[in-house]
């Protein structure tokens, strides 16, 4: 899984959750989405939108760009 993958390198890498942003649009991406409390995609999944804490229209707005 995505998560799976994520937490792997985030530890190989030292790099802390506080560190990290996740955003998505699916199922396989909720996993990540919820872990590390990340954003939805608003054009995504229904129900991953609804689950998320955050929903953006885009990367670039929750990068702030």
């Amino acid at each position: 899984s995505k998560l799976t993958a994520l937490a792997r390198y985030f530890q190989l890498k030292g790099i802390s959750k506080e560190n990290v942003i996740t955003v998505g649009d699916n199922f396989n991406d909720l996993e990540m989405i919820l872990e590390y409390h990340g954003a939805a995609i608003s054009t995504g999944n229904p129900q991953v939108v609804k689950k998320a804490e955050k929903v953006v229209n885009s990367v670039g707005e929750l990068m702030g760009v």
